[in-house]
Order: structure tokens, then C-alpha cells, then sequence
């Protein structure tokens, strides 16, 4: 198997549409973990200030014990942030002439890929909710299906209103055939 691309299409299917998360969500969970690196900072300032001067025991503690413990914070939100630009990478829904191919990248090792047919859908709503969702386009499309997965959720899409005239009208090709 080709790990690389996941996904075998069949003979005489196409890509249409490859549908992403937005990339306002992935702005935002890097932004947290760039607040977490200044929780090292801020407790090296506040135990040298006020820690060493309570407890004769915490004066064992040196300068180098604090970097080091630092630096593995540091590390920690490094893999964090890859992680997170992983899940953003990977995470993709393939819209072809004959389904709907969900890709969601769940860490490092772990795939989990949902597939529909595209004569299975029975409806496809949008939800939006916020000014942020608004302005910026996107939100969450759900995928009602008569398969053994009733229900498709994709969190996050980048204009879900293409993405849902996309499927339709491929729906529609689909059926005419």
C-alpha cells in the first residue's frame, strides 16, 4: 500500500475537489501554544522573586534546573505545533465524480478515512455560527447518508458553500449516468 496517498480511486474516477479546514483554526491553535511559551519566562521571574525568599529548600533549585525544565517545554509545545500543522496538512476531503473521500488525520500515526458514495447522500446542510465563521467562510458540513455511517461531520471547512454546490451538482452527474 502507498502510504503517501492513501486513497485508490477507481477506474474512471476523477478528483473534483480537494476541501480543507480553514486556515483562521490552525492560526489559532498556534497562536495558544505561542502563549505557552511564555509560561517559562513568567514562572522563572516569579520564583526568582518571591520563591527563593519563603523556602530555604527551593534555594537548592539553580538557574540550570529552571532552563532545563524550560527547554523541555519548549520541546513539548515544538511537538505540539507539529503535530497541529500534521493534522492540518493531512486532513482533507476528496470530493470525485463518484464520492465523497473524508481523510482525518488524528496525531502523528493515526488516519481514519470515511468514504460515502455519492448516490448514498441524502442531504448536505452547512453550519456556520459566529461572525468569525461568517466573515471569514467557513464552517461545519454535515453529510447525511443511507450507508451504514449515517452521519458525516467535516469541522472547520473552508467555504462550505462551494463545497456543497460541488457535491450536488456531482450528485446530480452521478445519477444521470
Amino acid at each position: 500500500m502507498n502510504y503517501s496517498n492513501p486513497i485508490i480511486l477507481e477506474v474512471g474516477e476523477e478528483v473534483k475537489y480537494n476541501a480543507r479546514k480553514h486556515w483562521f483554526l490552525i492560526l489559532v491553535e498556534l497562536f495558544s501554544l505561542g502563549l505557552g511559551l511564555l509560561l517559562p519566562v513568567i514562572f522563572f521571574i516569579i520564583f526568582k522573586n518571591f520563591a527563593l525568599s519563603f523556602s530555604d529548600a527551593l534555594a537548592n533549585i539553580t538557574t540550570g534546573h529552571l532552563i532545563f525544565f524550560g527547554a523541555l517545554w519548549f520541546l513539548l509545545l515544538w511537538i505540539m505545533a507539529f503535530s497541529v500543522i500534521t493534522d492540518y496538512t493531512l486532513d482533507v476531503v476528496k470530493i470525485t465524480n463518484r464520492r465523497i473521500i473524508d481523510i482525518d488525520q488524528r496525531g502523528f500515526f493515526s488516519r481514519n478515512i470515511a468514504t460515502v458514495h455519492l448516490n448514498m447522500v441524502q442531504d448536505v446542510t452547512i453550519e456556520a455560527t459566529g461572525i468569525l465563521p461568517t466573515l471569514l467562510h467557513y464552517g461545519n458540513l454535515t453529510i447525511q447518508s443511507a450507508g451504514e455511517q449515517k452521519e458525516f461531520v467535516i469541522k472547520g471547512l473552508r467555504n462550505p458553500d462551494l463545497v456543497k454546490e460541488i457535491i450536488i451538482n456531482e450528485q446530480g452527474n452521478a445519477l444521470l449516468k
